[in-house]
């Protein structure tokens, strides 16, 4: 997880680390809630993969449908880490920024 950064959730964001430690690219993964995956839930953030395919075939291997995918946003390393810090100790996404502790 990013600590300092809470989520939509209410929990520190999430982050699943890939085995590239040269990646140029942060995939953000905007995750369903079951059970009908109409609406938002959260996001999974990808960090140290090789391509969007790669960042996304390793988080629906985590899952047990592949409806929690609700699509994938795209940034560098660097604007994630801007957007992230800048925002650090409030809830990380477009909908709110609730004071919130990580």
């Amino acid at each position: 997880y990013v600590e300092g950064a809470m989520g939509a959730d209410g929990d520190c964001v999430d982050v699943y680390l890939g085995p590239d430690e040269s990646a140029e690219w942060v995939y953000v993964i905007h995750q369903n809630k079951g059970p009908d995956y109409q609406a938002f839930d959260e996001d999974k953030v990808m960090v140290g993969f090789v391509s969007a395919d790669s960042a996304t075939k390793a988080y629906i291997a985590q899952y047990d449908d592949k409806r929690f995918f609700g699509g994938m946003s795209q940034m560098t390393l660097q604007t994630f880490s801007n957007k992230i810090f800048e925002q650090a100790g409030k809830v990380v996404n477009d909908r709110t920024s609730t004071p919130a502790v990580c």
